[in-house]
């Protein structure tokens, strides 16, 4: 690429560098004479001079740095345009002005087209990437690395813009919406001061204050909210108005909406401009939360199919216990939103700390992914191996991020992972149970609790019970013979899995024998590493089952429930313990078999 001036190579300052040893046109070495060049620093080498005194130049970062007798010493990576031929050996070095990155790194971007997750790490300007490009949305990371607190960032970029958003919340987190920031400056940073918005219906420029798209004719507003009183409270949200939360009333106070009547509702009620609507599930068993969410999505996906509601986002959050690799009706949905909602406007935010207890389709089908610090060997490298732009280099970067940095990767970026520091939020960060109440005044929570009666009055008597009586249904207890039912459903599952492994045993064992074969740790093939992360799902299931099974039998049980009962319910929990043993015990024959067979397949290559 050409340079446009002699100010941006003046503006290099001093050479922090020079090339050492064999160079290419995409990979070189250097030698760093700059004890303050970091690991997230952006170079440029400058080639020849041209007649009308300009010179192209080329920018490259680091991909892995280390000292020895040499000194400091580093590996690059050229972005973007390269050279024609090799770079010169012996060639210096500079720091990347500000102008050069942008060119390359494409994140200097309108703001009311773009969103701002930070800041680029090491630097002090904003990564502004355009909406259009984000698609399904894959953020993960252990816990307290940041990932919850991403995103919500996310949710208030997307508020920001008009476009709806749905949250499924599992632990009541995501009210803290409602309530603005104490961290933030009155003086807020200007890529926070969007002054006007995108039409979430054709993605076309429009004005804050507009009611209508001049470009699709489509009403911006929705009828939950565009009669209401504007709230005035100095601690509430800009966002505040346009939140809308179901939940059930008599754990979580804060709600609007009592969650019962969520199934009594139109999609259009739930998904509209300028909308958020929190589904808080929090004080609901693991498997009502998942039927909620597999009927919900359900909803929503045919509503979107028939262009009943605008483009929206859907946040799923600890997405391995609603869509693992256990087949069920809402992981089912849930693939069919990441499959084929995009082309309707579904867009997904899938978030996890366990990459490899996803199923492997919905991880295949993310688009953009938002990778904060993860310290399990496998998650780190299914993390790699599903996100585009990733490689084996990159390992280190994964698990060295600080809390609250991350790597955009894939359709949002220019093919050139961005390293991150997350911005902070505009709203408060909510914990487990998070409650508004304790933050707003009086005042302000009489007018979010008005809107109960703005939504539900347009509602049929017949319809508010039917919505009621299927929520009624979902959270039917189980008896004991219901978890006898799913005990033994496991317990076939578990004989078919025995059944694929000991196929695979017999063939590695037919193959390879056991004769003169050493062990090739750490290489197993994709079947034996698919099986290994089936069973960890399987169990984070089964022990939420057993677990509910144990309190159904400390509970006083009906006169419908003999003695005899019990002591068959805990007879096969007792069956299904020695079959889980079995398993593990034939799993890592299969392991070891495997390992043999590859050995000596590589051998023989």
């Amino acid at each position: 690429m050409s340079d446009e001036g002699e100010d941006l190579i003046e503006g290099a300052g001093e050479p922090v560098g020079r090339l050492t040893g064999k160079t290419t046109i995409s990979q070189v070495s250097m030698i760093i004479t700059n004890p303050n060049v970091s690991r997230n620093n952006y170079f440029t080498i400058y080639g020849e001079e041209k007649k009308d005194g300009t010179r192209d130049y080329y920018i490259l970062s680091i991909l892995e740095m280390w000292t020895d007798k040499k000194g400091m010493q580093a590996d690059l990576m050229a972005l973007g345009e390269r050279p024609k031929k090799p770079f010169e050996p012996g060639s210096e070095v500079y720091l990347a002005t500000m102008e050069q990155i942008s060119k390359v790194l494409g994140i200097f971007n309108p703001p009311e087209r773009s969103i701002s997750l930070g800041k680029l790490l090491g630097y002090g300007f904003e990564v502004n990437l355009l909406v259009k490009n984000f698609g399904r949305i894959f953020i993960t990371g252990k816990s307290g690395s940041g990932k919850s607190y991403t995103m919500g960032v996310l949710c208030e970029e997307f508020m920001k813009k008009g476009i709806p958003v749905v949250i499924l919340d599992r632990h009541g987190e995501y009210g803290s919406l409602k309530v603005a920031s104490e961290e933030i400056d009155a003086e807020k940073p200007a890529s926070f001061a969007v002054k006007s918005g995108v039409c979430p219906w054709c993605g076309e420029e429009v004005s804050e204050d507009a009611n209508t798209c001049q470009h699709c004719g489509k009403s911006l507003e929705t009828d939950i909210t565009e009669e209401a009183p504007k709230i005035q409270d100095e601690r509430a949200s800009e966002f505040a108005d346009n939140i809308v939360e179901f939940t059930d009333l008599k754990i979580n106070p804060s709600g609007d909406v009592d969650i019962e009547y969520l199934f009594s509702l139109e999609a259009t009620d739930i998904v509209a401009p300028r909308l958020c609507s929190i589904i808080n599930m929090r004080g609901l068993d693991l498997e009502v939360q998942e039927v909620i969410a597999g009927k919900l999505l359900n909803k929503l996906y045919k509503a979107s199919t028939g262009r009943e509601i605008p483009p929206f986002y859907l946040f799923l959050d600890e997405a391995h216990l609603f869509a693992g690799k256990k087949k069920t009706e809402t992981s089912e949905v849930v693939k069919l939103f990441a499959q084929e909602g995009r082309k309707f406007g579904a867009n997904l935010v899938i978030g996890t700390q366990r990459p490899q207890l996803l199923d492997v389709t919905i991880r295949a089908q993310s688009g953009t992914w938002v990778v904060h610090n993860l310290s399990d060997v496998r998650d780190i490298g299914i993390t790699i191996q599903s996100a585009e732009d990733l490689s084996k280099e990159n390992e280190g970067d994964i698990s060295g991020l600080d809390k609250g940095e991350g790597i955009i990767c894939g359709e949002a970026v220019v093919g050139i992972p961005l390293f991150v520091k997350v911005r902070r939020r505009l709203t408060k960060h909510g914990g487990v149970g998070f409650n508004p109440l304790d933050f707003l005044s009086e005042q302000t929570v009489e007018e979010l609790q008005k809107r109960r009666d703005k939504i539900l009055g347009k509602k049929t008597e017949e319809e508010l019970e039917s919505g009621k009586s299927m929520f009624e249904e979902m959270k039917k207890p189980k008896t004991a013979t219901d978890y006898m039912d799913e005990i033994a459903k496991l317990k076939i599952r578990i004989k078919e899995l025995e059944k694929e492994v000991e196929s695979l045993r017999l063939q590695t064992a037919s193959l390879g024998g056991e004769k003169g074969i050493t062990t090739l740790s750490g290489d197993e093939s994709e079947a034996i590493k698919e099986l290994k992360t089936e069973i960890q799902v399987w169990k984070e299931k089964y022990n939420y089952l057993k677990l509910k099974e144990k309190e159904e039998i400390e509970m006083p049980q009906s006169s419908a429930t003999s003695d005899e009962d019990l002591l068959r319910l805990k007879n096969n929990i007792s069956d299904l313990e020695e079959e889980v043993r079995k398993w593990k015990t034939k799993h890592a024959e299969t392991v070891k078999y495997a390992e043999k067979l590859l050995a000596e397949l590589k051998r023989k290559r």
